[in-house]
């Protein structure tokens, strides 16, 4: 998904004729201008400029079809921001937390009281949800195969094991699931689909399983048992190593209804804004 920052710049630069123009209209310096064109050819493959020995630099025709393009799909985007703005409540689920930890800043930032966020293990009640309108969009760990959804993949977690220094699992520099037969691991009951990978990958560890999150976080800094951590998230306990685990990682993708599907365009422009927020993997899959 190309940003939408840089679709910008082109029909700016087709709206003001040169880059000096372009750059006073976008608030932006003008080499600013030239490296968003020229990332937006790289990331195209085609070229959209044509650049004399005078450093003057001027659209080609697929250039000035594309800046075209591009003011159509701007004014989609805004269209579909003042539609959200009007929605009462903007309802988004998700299949597991971290997702959720990840949009909640930026959605809340753009909406306010009006966006909630709902987490649910099930991800056929997720796409139900969406089917009814109860919610805008879904963050869900498989693609949907009903053709009335549209998909693009948004990002990866991994699980590390949090391990107390003092545990015999610390000698180790990677962990198997093999490690973790006949284990006792302190596990977060509310962690969505996360709980489903967990007792289908490790039928035989023994968790102590807590539903509340600051008995959970005090029992974690005791440093009695090992637990899981996700990769994106840092952890100020001193007594426990972080260690890569097997095997333990979702793919997450962004749902809509396809007769909707701005829907995840716009949420991805949002996390474009603040790349901090948005650490997606070079691939994705569009259906």
């Amino acid at each position: 998904m190309i940003d939408l920052r840089l679709w910008e710049v082109l029909a700016a630069f087709d709206q003001e004729g040169t880059l000096q123009k372009a750059a006073g209209f976008l608030h932006i310096s003008q080499p600013a201008i030239s490296q968003s064109l020229r990332k937006l050819e790289k990331e195209l493959g085609v070229s959209l400029c044509i650049r004399t020995y005078r450093n003057r630099v001027e659209l080609n025709e697929t250039g000035k079809r594309a800046a075209k393009e591009a003011r159509l799909l701007l004014q989609q985007a805004v269209r579909l921001e003042e539609q959200v703005r009007s929605m009462q409540t903007i309802q988004i689920g998700s299949c597991a937390p971290m997702p959720e930890w990840q949009l909640q800043p930026l959605i809340y930032n753009q909406f306010g009281s009006q966006s909630r966020f709902v987490l649910k293990e099930d991800l056929g009640q997720l796409q139900n949800d969406l089917k009814t309108g109860e919610s805008f969009i879904i963050i869900t760990c498989a693609l949907p195969s009903d053709p009335a959804f549209y998909s693009h993949y948004w990002l990866t977690e991994t699980l590390d094991l949090a391990v107390p220094k003092t545990h015999p699992l610390a000698a180790k520099s990677f962990i198997r699931l093999k490690d973790l037969e006949d284990q006792s691991l302190l596990l977060y009951k509310n962690i969505g689909y996360w709980n489903q990978v967990v007792q289908k990958k490790l039928p035989l560890t023994h968790f102590l399983r807590i539903d509340n999150q600051p008995t959970f976080r005090s029992a974690s800094v005791l440093g009695a048992f090992p637990y899981f951590i996700s990769q994106s998230l840092e952890d100020d306990n001193a007594n426990i190593l972080k260690l890569p685990l097997e095997g333990m990682e979702l793919d997450f993708y962004l749902v809509c209804l396809k007769d909707n599907r701005d829907a995840v365009h716009f949420i991805q422009s949002l996390c474009q804004k603040d790349p901090k927020s948005y650490p997606v993997l070079p691939r994705y899959w569009d259906r």
